[in-house]
């Protein structure tokens, strides 16, 4: 993302749509992850994004760290914003293209670092006991 800032995804593709809860095993491969980045990138900067259909963590779930929930709604939207970003330059000489206007299409198109975590993610819910 920038100098010392990373994105750090885990991706269920094989989680059902309607399925309720975000299970531990899930969480456990996020926490692996998490330690992972640390290892190999001490005193960075990291927003983890697990991208998953619920957003409600089971009872035995847990994240180690911060950990933002993607989910269908949102992902949908990034990938139609990412592509009316790269819509932008086909009409554009890539000679002529300044930084300042990438960071306008990044802007105009919500893709900025900000943007990843608070427009498309959200936090997990804990799981509500009966």
């Amino acid at each position: 993302m920038s100098d010392g800032q990373y994105l750090l995804f885990e991706c269920k593709s094989d989680a059902k749509l309607t399925r309720a809860e975000v299970n531990k095993r899930e969480t456990d491969q996020m926490n692996r992850s998490s330690a992972w980045f640390k290892r190999y990138y001490p005193g960075s900067t990291v927003t983890r994004i697990l991208i998953i259909p619920t957003h409600t963590l089971a009872a035995s779930a847990g994240f180690n760290d911060q950990v933002f929930i993607m989910r269908e709604k949102q992902l949908d939207q990034l990938n139609k914003n990412v592509r009316g970003f790269f819509n932008e330059f086909r009409t554009v000489d890539l000679l002529d293209l300044s930084e300042r206007k990438i960071g306008e299409h990044l802007r105009t198109h919500k893709l900025t670092v900000d943007d990843l975590s608070a427009a498309y993610c959200q936090k997990p819910v804990a799981h509500k006991r009966r």
